[in-house]
């Protein structure tokens, strides 16, 4: 029976699929005590057995380990086109993966993948090259905890080890990223020093690619430690603080997502509140308004609210939920929460356009969050809270700016409407017509409330828009004569909304066109006959709108008018202008509206 020699070499079956383990030189498996041969052997054992598993499926390893190692090493004139040399490495280690089994080959690939972060290369090399390793760390779990101490190396305190290349820490930094992302469970007993490393780059001068990468990195180490990482959140808020006051846009950006991650995982919704409002204030600078980042803050600020609106008292004891060691108290609470924090800005006496912008994304992502995980009911009843938005506390404030908010809730509105689903939306319907009846009687009464102008004409808009989505509904006489009314609405875009919506109602309901039309132009014969009085007018104006708008249905439904009616409404346009041309003669200003 043949000795293992002195050199421990075990010869492999000829072909080009054969396993050499080659002497010291060859692929570092060098002599030792038995238990280190024993050791080895067991390695060779599972290589075999994960060859022999390929080759079941049709497989086969067509690279001697050797060879892949000399590929390895010889890579640096590969430097001109590190993707395509990534690319192919992924597809060789696919093809010799059993090798990894065997701890010198695994340690050997490890260094030279290592050596390859030093390489200059774009995003897109430095993504095929974290893959590579979170390729091999697939194929060999043992081979992630040297791989990450390998590239926290680089960023080493001791100065004499640490690399000062920008490019390499910036490569080292999204493979460490790319590996938390992927294989997060087995690298938890390296969170902790990862975190350390990401504040370390953020709190130094390094470049904003670096702390850009270290920002995103140190946000996924949050999410991975969740609720285990309470003892690291202090410091976190710290982080966030510096990061939403930094000159650039994207390091600002990177804040509020690591905030938003502090946010699910963090029991201390006063933390948060605290840092929201330094949220407000990025918002708030008028350069960052200039910027394409201010849109994805804002919808960041969103995904915020609406995690810490729902947060329930730890245990059941408020001073642990509702307030802090200060006992300051919690503000955004529930739906009611978040709307006043929000309106209270929305509302503020000379706040920018940008900023009211900014607050109706935040608005409209809770709100979308908040459909997409709650009851069509709850969500419906919820829409109250929108349509405040749009209520200043005091009718004075109604004329300022009233076009870019109607415009904002309304914004807010379509994207609630279009989360829910086709019963939602009929839930929906109701809850709006109830709050047009509900808030147009202080609207259109004697006093002409307009702090309520633009809630109905945003609740009219998404009306009309509902109608025609909708495409059929049960005709209701009560809904017709609830949109009549507002013919006399004392707000120009109140009236013209009005109309819009009840010609969506209309073309829903064909067989009540016709009457409607008929019911309009009598209320008009009756009206251009009234005293010059400024209600008339708006009247006039208003009845007007709604003649327009449903004839224009009727061309659509049922394709065309009677004659007879055609025949009235000439007339009374005819007369109608005879009348304004009057009223302007004797320089009366009741004639504008004819």
């Amino acid at each position: 029976m043949s000795q293992v020699s002195e050199t421990d070499s075990v010869p492999g079956p000829a072909g080009p699929g054969a396993v050499s383990f080659g002497s010291r030189g060859g692929c570092g498996c060098e002599g030792g005590s038995g238990q280190g041969r024993g050791e080895r052997r067991e390695e060779r054992g599972e290589i075999e057995h994960e060859r022999g598993r390929l080759k079941d499926e049709g497989e086969e390893v067509k690279m001697l380990p050797e060879e892949m190692l000399s590929m390895a090493a010889d890579a640096d004139g590969k430097q001109s086109q590190p993707e395509m040399f990534f690319m192919r490495m992924q597809s060789v280690v696919k093809e010799g993966r059993a090798y990894l089994k065997e701890l010198s080959f695994r340690d050997k690939f490890t260094v030279s993948m290592l050596s390859w972060v030093r390489w200059p290369m774009g995003p897109l090399a430095r993504k095929h090259l974290a893959e590579l390793m979170c390729l091999v760390v697939a194929f060999e779990g043992r081979s992630i905890i040297p791989i990450i101490d390998g590239l926290l190396e680089y960023f080493n305190p001791n100065p004499n080890k640490q690399s000062r290349d920008e490019v390499t820490r910036l490569n080292a930094l999204v493979c460490i990223q790319e590996m938390v992302d992927k294989h997060g469970m087995y690298v938890s007993s390296k969170l902790g020093m990862i975190f350390l490393t990401c504040k370390n780059v953020l709190k130094t001068s390094e470049d904003v690619h670096v702390k850009l990468a270290g920002s995103e990195t140190l946000t996924l180490v949050i999410d991975k430690l969740g609720r285990m990482g309470r003892s690291s959140h202090e410091e976190a808020f710290k982080i966030v603080k510096l990061l939403l006051f930094q000159k650039q846009s994207s390091l600002r950006v990177a804040g509020a997502q690591l905030l938003h991650a502090l946010a699910v995982h963090c029991d201390n919704c006063i933390a948060v509140e605290n840092q929201v409002a330094n949220v407000i204030k990025v918002l708030s600078d008028p350069a960052f308004s200039q910027t394409v980042a201010v849109k994805e803050m804002s919808q960041v600020l969103g995904d915020i609210l609406y995690k810490i609106s729902g947060s329930k008292p730890v245990g059941g004891e408020e001073s642990k939920g509702l307030r802090d060691r200060f006992g300051k108290r919690r503000v955004v609470v529930g739906v009611k929460g978040v709307h006043d924090f929000l309106s209270a800005i929305f509302w503020k006496d000379r706040c920018p356009h940008f900023l009211r912008i900014a607050i109706t994304r935040s608005f409209k992502r809770f709100f979308q969050r908040f459909a997409a995980s709650e009851s069509s009911t709850e969500t419906v009843q919820s829409v109250k809270y929108i349509l405040d938005l749009a209520s200043p506390r005091t009718s004075k404030a109604i004329v300022d700016d009233a076009r870019l908010k109607a415009a904002c809730v309304s914004d807010v509105l379509r994207g609630v409407s279009c989360s829910l689903s086709e019963d939602g939306r009929a839930l929906l319907v109701s809850l709006l017509l109830n709050e047009v009846m509900n808030r147009g009687h202080g609207f259109l009464g004697e006093q002409r409330d307009l702090s309520q102008a633009i809630a109905i004409t945003c609740a009219l808009g998404e009306l009309a828009y509902l109608y025609n989505e909708m495409g059929g509904t049960q005709p209701a006489v009560e809904v017709k004569d609830s949109l009549l009314k507002l013919c006399a609405a004392p707000w120009t875009p109140a009236r013209v909304a009005a109309a819009e919506a009840i010609r969506a109602y209309c073309s829903c309901v064909p067989e009540l066109l016709l009457p409607t039309l008929h019911e309009c132009l009598n209320f008009l014969h009756m009206e251009v006959g009234l005293t010059q009085s400024e209600s008339s007018a708006q009247k006039i104006h208003g009845l007007s709108c709604f003649v327009v708008s449903l004839m224009a249905a009727a061309k659509v439904q049922i394709h065309g008018l009677p004659c007879a009616l055609l025949d009235s409404v000439m007339s009374l346009s005819k007369m109608m202008l005879k009348e304004a041309f009057r009223a302007a003669n004797e320089g009366s200003s009741w004639g504008t509206s004819r």
